[in-house]
């Protein structure tokens, strides 16, 4: 029983009387690691810091960002007043209008893009409304657009008209119930604007065309740059 007494006390000895040197080699070695990590932690700030100063430096402005769009504009007479306007801010996107073309014209137009010319862009400009009623257009297209693919439509001026209000009821209502969908608001941005119209209060002026076009921008703005 003393010798189990004896050997442990030597144990203990042992564990105490660790040579100083070992001790402070032990310590030197912790604080050179914790000397590294500090160092590889400063210089992964670094790099993190770079990284943001480069992703500022590289953000594309409002012009570079519509440029690179290629958009799909299915239009009447109205938008093809601005066509010069829109070709301007969007040079790599297609404006395709025609005289009186009616809603459910663009069911066909739009699957010949898809279908014959392989047009697969950023997204739709529904820009008709303006020389008929709807036709449940609306639902038709979104439903060959795609469900995520972006899809603009243009509320009517057409004050002589009877579907006006109608139109841009159907037009609020279906923006607000559609994911993806997107209003660019021609009525209400030109209430008021008398200027921005020929006799007709319809068909545009050239200061009404970059009006129209400038209300086009600013919704497509709104959701690239997001």
């Amino acid at each position: 029983m003393v010798w189990v007494c004896v050997i442990e006390t030597g144990m203990i000895l042992c564990i105490a009387f660790v040579p100083k040197e070992k001790v402070l080699s032990h310590i030197d070695s912790l604080e050179s690691q914790a000397e590294k990590a500090e160092k590889s932690k400063e210089e992964h700030a670094s790099v993190q810091k770079e990284t943001k100063e480069q992703k500022e430096e590289t953000v594309i402005s409002d012009e570079e960002i519509l440029k690179n769009l290629n958009l799909l504009l299915m239009g009447d007479s109205i938008a093809m007043g601005a066509t010069d306007e829109f070709y301007e801010v969007f040079p790599n996107s297609i404006s395709d209008t025609a005289v009186s073309r009616y809603t459910t014209e663009s069911f066909d137009l739009y699957d010949s893009y898809v279908n014959e010319k392989g047009w697969n862009g950023d997204g739709v400009i529904f820009a008709l409304g303006t020389n008929g009623l709807l036709y449940n257009s609306l639902d038709t297209l979104r439903e060959k657009i795609g469900p995520e693919r972006p899809f603009f439509v243009i509320t009517a001026r057409a004050p002589y008209t009877s579907w006006e209000q109608s139109n841009n009821a159907e037009i609020y209502e279906f923006v607000k119930s559609t994911d993806y969908t997107y209003l660019i608001d021609w009525y209400k941005e030109s209430e008021g604007h008398s200027e921005y119209f020929v006799e007709d209060e319809t068909h545009l002026t050239s200061e009404g065309a970059q009006a129209y076009i400038n209300c086009i921008k600013k919704a497509v703005l709104e959701v690239f740059k997001k």
